[in-house]
């Protein structure tokens, strides 16, 4: 044991929460998002459309500034216009349960770190993982979600 308990917690607690903090950005900031809809798009469609906007997320990632005070607030911000543009895409009927789960998995992650609840949006990290390279989605895999 540590002579300053005290301190020692809140110190740990603060790197712990750095650490979820950076992993949960890096979640956001790496979840692909895109724009168009309309019709049903066909898997190849998706996954070209995906890659497009997947680089695009990588591109206004890299324009946030990690040393911000707001940086996780505009992580947040930026990862919920995402989250409009992914669900303005229509995957085909055989696609769109694994979307939709994608898509769900997002938005429950932009919830958990929101409210603080890092361990949670790394669980929903996993989901999005699965489906994404379930899809074929690897483009977005590539933007910093799987690593």
């Amino acid at each position: 044991m540590r002579p300053n308990k005290g301190l020692h917690n809140i110190l740990s607690r603060r790197s712990a929460t750095g650490f979820a903090t950076a992993a949960a950005v890096a979640f956001l900031l790496g979840a692909c998002g895109g724009g168009g809809g309309g019709s049903e798009l066909t898997d190849s469609e998706l996954v070209s459309k995906a890659g497009q906007v997947c680089q695009q997320a990588t591109s206004k990632s890299k324009s946030l500034d990690p040393t911000s005070p707001n940086y996780l607030q505009d992580a947040i911000d930026a990862s919920r216009q995402l989250l409009s543009d992914l669900r303005a895409l229509h995957p085909s009927s055989a696609d769109s349960s694994t979307y939709n789960s994608m898509v769900e998995s997002l938005q429950k992650a932009i919830d958990d770190i929101g409210s603080g609840n890092f361990s949670d949006a790394a669980k929903q990290q996993t989901t999005y993982v699965a489906a994404a390279q379930k899809l074929g989605l690897d483009a977005c895999l590539q933007t910093g979600v799987a690593g």
